[in-house]
């Protein structure tokens, strides 16, 4: 897989590019499969040395060539990008890898507008393309917060709240912490503090109607209300979900506010209420990845608490950006994750995290020239000489930080270091 955040050719971030890997038409031929007279083509597409869309364009073309050429089949490449060259992009990405392989243009809300005038901007886009269709089609996302959500809920079994309170003081946490309804819609505890919540079992079809039959209340053994369009299920269904044998329920839960669990059935205290199907939270947690996706954290703020308050970079994504896309993409044993524009070093740190997370073994190649830094900024002063030594730093620092947090984690928070020889 690769994700690369290329310069955006926004008139403010220095892209007049001085271009220094100068393909000739037969490197270029040799690395992206193609023959000659393309390589020329592509190579000649303009005059390099303007901040143009033509300028940029001749920059990223070969590059992406070359990138096709290393995914494997099933593999799939991110590309993050705003608006001065998202139109150029998508067109000259239908062309390298397949119009029939652009799965998704993702609208990325980072929630932190740049200094516009006018209308504040918060958003950028990231074009998804596969190499082939052999992938997957789903892309699966981990609900954004989860673990904050079960580290909350600990904290209430370890302090043994009683369960009325704990699921108030679940539904503030929830309201203060803006989740959605992926997540508040689960917000009963059952009696191990596993977040539940209730799902209509309504027939869904406005254009038909499901079966109808008679349920009972557990309690008052008086029918429930039948939904309009009747129910979701048939009755053997609902008989096998509700534990209901020869008309009789044989699992009935009191809860504390005096509703009652049948099986998977939650029925209210009384007839008068339609009864819910249950679902519990940590049954859901993953869901289709998003064509709009948020992100609370700042890539920024992250950099600034390696570094000891200093950022060194302008609007660096956050982890948590990488580790949603990473994440979707059903990974296999020691795959490789691409960035030939590491920058702030973000993938390197997701790659980490991500496999701390969830046990995997993500491996990462992170590439970056040898970019001088500007003698006038304080990366300068404070000994970064390139951008590679802030990369390779930010790679150490989130290492160590991971480590100190996780003392019992085994697995690799190392790299090695190729340079390459003119």
């Amino acid at each position: 897989m690769i994700y690369i955040d290329p310069p955006y050719n926004t008139g403010k971030d220095g892209f007049a590019y001085n271009d220094d890997r100068k393909f000739t038409p037969e490197q270029l031929s040799a690395l992206a499969g193609i023959d000659l007279d393309e390589a020329t083509r592509i190579l000649d597409f303009t005059v390099k040395g303007s901040s143009s869309h033509s300028a940029w364009l001749t920059f990223i073309y070969p590059r992406l060539y070359i990138a096709r050429e290393l995914l494997r089949e099933d593999g799939v490449i991110f590309i993050s990008i705003d608006e001065n060259e998202l139109n150029q992009l998508k067109t000259i990405c239908d062309e390298i890898f397949g119009e029939a392989n652009f799965i998704e243009n993702i609208v990325w809300n980072k929630r932190i507008p740049k200094n516009d005038k006018g209308i504040g901007n918060i958003h950028e886009y990231i074009l998804a393309y596969a190499k082939t269709n052999e992938i997957s089609k789903e892309f699966l996302m981990r609900k954004d917060g989860i673990d904050d959500v079960y580290q909350f809920i600990e904290k209430l079994k370890k302090e043994k709240v009683p369960l009325d309170r704990a699921e108030q003081q679940l539904k503030k946490f929830y309201s203060s912490n803006g989740y959605d309804r992926g997540i508040t819609l689960y917000n009963g505890l059952n009696e191990d503090y596993r977040p539940w919540g209730k799902i209509n079992m309504s027939w869904p079809n406005a254009d038909s109607f499901g079966p109808t039959y008679e349920v009972l209340h557990p309690l008052t053994n008086n029918p429930v209300k039948i939904p309009d369009r009747g129910w979701r299920w048939k009755e053997e269904t609902f008989n096998e979900i509700a534990k209901r044998i020869d008309g009789k329920y044989t699992d009935i839960k009191k809860l504390h506010d005096g509703s009652t669990i049948c099986g998977g059935i939650w029925f209210a205290c009384t007839e008068n209420t339609q009864p819910s199907s249950v679902k519990f939270l940590d049954e859901v947690e993953e869901f289709l990845l998003r064509s709009i996706i948020s992100t609370k954290s700042d890539g920024g703020v992250e950099v600034e608490n390696l570094f000891g308050g200093k950022g060194y970079f302008s609007y660096p994504k956050p982890t948590s950006l990488i580790k949603i896309l990473f994440g979707s993409v059903n990974s296999k044993a020691n795959d490789i994750y691409l960035d030939f524009f590491a920058g702030s070093g973000t993938t390197a740190h997701g790659i980490l995290e991500l496999n701390m997370e969830d046990g995997k073994n993500r491996n990462f190649i992170c590439v970056q020239l040898d970019e001088k830094t500007d003698k006038k900024k304080q990366a300068y002063k404070e000994g970064y000489e390139s951008i590679f030594d802030i990369t390779k730093d930010r790679i150490i620092k989130a290492g160590e930080k991971l480590k100190k947090e996780n003392p019992d984690y085994d697995g690799d928070l190392g790299f090695k270091i190729f340079e390459t020889v003119n």
